[in-house]
């Protein structure tokens, strides 16, 4: 997985394509759909909205930084009985982007991510609070429609029982 990462990178590096990201900031404002494996019979989604600030510092390399924060409350279920969950998190990638014709890309990233939850459950004592710094990988996709903004998809895998997938515009400024 690391060697596949690299290369990616390294291509991203030497590729002379024509993308606008160098020495370009830009916002994405978006909202997300977080899946956590709260109970192995069922998947309860986290929505979310948040916003990342990216700056590109090769035509095909960017940095970004993301902050998510849960707007609507999941359902899980435990040994201990059933509840409700929040969540917020915060993270840092590295980004590659790749290109198609003049209006469409696609992106793969990769970085760390501090996931923050809460775990709400029908009494207090079952109540539970966690904080986790996890590797987080992902790829998305997306399409300028006018003038430089783009509509972006994006899926983020956090951990084998942790998915995110999230729709936003792109802005440059």
């Amino acid at each position: 997985m690391k060697r596949y990462i690299f290369c990616i990178l390294l291509f991203g590096v030497f590729s002379g394509s024509a993308n606008a990201l160098e020495g370009v900031h830009y916002l994405l404002p978006k909202v997300t759909a977080l899946v956590f494996d709260t109970n192995p019979d069922k998947k309860s989604p986290l929505y979310a909205v948040g916003v990342f600030y990216g700056y590109g510092f090769h035509s095909n390399l960017a940095i970004e930084l993301e902050a998510n924060v849960g707007v609507y409350k999941g359902d899980y279920a435990s040994e201990t009985g059933k509840g409700t969950f929040s969540s917020w998190n915060i993270g840092g990638f590295g980004v590659y982007r790749h290109p198609f014709y003049k209006s469409a890309y696609v992106k793969a990233k990769v970085g760390t991510a501090l996931y923050h939850s809460e775990h709400l459950a029908p009494t207090a004592s079952d109540a539970d609070v966690r904080q986790d710094l996890q590797v987080v990988i992902g790829a998305g996709a997306g399409y300028t429609f006018a003038s430089q903004i783009a509509i972006e998809l994006e899926y983020l895998r956090i951990k084998e029982s942790s998915h995110n997938l999230g729709i936003g515009l792109h802005y440059p400024f």
